[in-house]
């Protein structure tokens, strides 16, 4: 019953603010993924026209979970005799309700029924996921999968060492994840670092255990567990390696190309390194140091030939030895914005102050769980290093708190943890007072 309040809870606030949200915090009306990428192929597919783009060729900006997604939708919509957009806003509201009740569940797994409603709350009322809504992008059903994914590994973990069969699941999701949006391509390296860590403190509390075990006795084991580790993982990559197969096999045998989930790659890195100089997006303006828009410009005038991101990584790095200073400048820009910026521009000052409070519960929460130990702070563990992977990948293409709310999103039952804890230890001083 829980579950099902919180998720009607979702559905009505993601709903509102799909409805009511202002014109500067939806995409550009012209202009935008949605409208250039996604529907095309997903409206192609079902008039026969195959899986093709705008310009009638094989679409490959992005990989094909969306467009699929798009696609099943709209055919929906047609036998059912309504709206196709119409459609596409209702999957939206409850996809994000849905995820409410996923961050519910992980939380709940973690700690305990009341930290995970207030957890839920929170990230359902959440601006920054909130703001997700008006976008009828890939980063909603991604994020979805990503607590899914969340939800099966951690479920696992709080019992051990996870199974070989719930790692086969996690890689498989993983895959769906990186069909969804090409930024999880490598997502499998938090989760296998979190499994590594868990293996450790598994294996320290077995030591405690069997504290009257020789040295050589332990060693072996070690040596085991290591071993079980490496071979979790491998089974994680190679279920998410097939997952994701199908496509790069159609690719390859259509085009002759062997792509990255997409071709997008180069494009992406280059939109993010536009900052006050797209057009496209840009309905504001963002004061920039007179370096950063040199180096912005040089990249833009050298576009053409940095086809690849292997061209991208050598061109950044001459511009990191020439011009130093620049260069960081605009990673501390973009690694800045990551967390309050917008395509347009709009709105940044105010998402930035709603940002304070939030992320000021996210890191005292993370610091409780880390003092608490055991299985709290391997969750600490994990959370960091999925955020941080996102936060990276956001740093090297656009950098919007769009794109980082989906990891931003596995903070927030940390944010429950210290308002929870807060207002226990305010009842305990009330009472102590009184």
């Amino acid at each position: 019953m829980v579950g099902l309040g919180l998720f009607a809870l979702g559905g009505l606030v993601m709903g509102c603010a799909l409805a009511f949200a202002p014109a500067s915090l939806r995409p550009a009306g012209g202009y935008n993924d949605y409208l250039s990428f996604f529907k095309p192929v997903a409206t192609n597919l079902l008039a026969g026209r195959g899986y093709t783009g705008l310009n009638g060729h094989i679409e490959l900006h992005d990989p094909p979970g969306y467009p699929l997604i798009l696609a099943f939708l709209y055919g929906a919509a047609d036998l059912l005799g309504v709206g196709r957009e119409g459609m596409v806003s209702v999957f939206t509201a409850l996809c994000l309700a849905a995820a409410g009740v996923l961050i519910y569940r992980v939380t709940r797994v973690m700690f305990g029924r009341t930290v995970g409603i207030v957890a839920s709350v929170l990230w359902i009322t959440y601006p920054v996921e909130v703001e997700m809504a008006p976008y009828r992008f890939s980063e909603v059903p991604y994020t979805a999968v990503l607590y899914l994914t969340t939800l099966v590994f951690v479920d696992g973990a709080v019992r051990g060492v996870p199974t070989w069969r719930r790692m086969t699941m996690v890689g498989a999701l993983i895959g769906i994840d990186a069909l969804i949006r090409p930024q999880a391509i490598l997502l499998v390296i938090p989760f296998g670092l979190a499994l590594w860590f868990r293996s450790h403190q598994v294996e320290r509390q077995d030591d405690t255990v069997a504290a009257s075990r020789v040295a050589a006795g332990r060693t072996r084991r070690a040596g085991g567990r290591q071993r079980a580790v490496v071979g979790l993982c491998a089974v994680m990559v190679v279920a998410y390696g097939v997952t994701i197969s199908p496509w790069e096999i159609w690719v390859k045998v259509r085009t002759g190309d062997t792509v990255a989930l997409s071709n997008s790659g180069p494009s992406a890195f280059i939109n993010g390194m536009a900052i006050d100089l797209d057009p496209h997006d840009e309905r504001g303006h963002v004061p920039l140091p007179a370096g950063v828009l040199a180096l912005e410009k040089r990249v833009l005038a050298h576009q053409r030939s940095l086809t690849s991101m292997t061209k991208i990584a050598s061109y950044m790095g001459h511009q990191l030895a020439a011009y130093p200073a620049p260069v960081l400048e605009l990673l501390a820009i973009k690694a800045a914005r990551s967390f309050y910026g917008t395509n347009s521009f709009s709105h940044e000052t105010l998402i930035a102050v709603i940002q304070i409070p939030y992320l000021a519960l996210m890191i005292a929460g993370l610091v409780l769980a880390w003092r608490s130990g055991g299985m709290r702070r391997w969750m600490a563990v994990f959370a960091i290093a999925v955020v941080v992977y996102v936060w990276l990948v956001t740093i090297s293409v656009l950098s919007i708190v769009r794109y980082m709310g989906p990891g931003l999103g596995l903070f927030v039952p940390f944010a429950a943890l210290a308002l929870v804890e807060l207002w226990r230890r305010l009842r305990r001083a009330t009472t102590t007072g009184s």
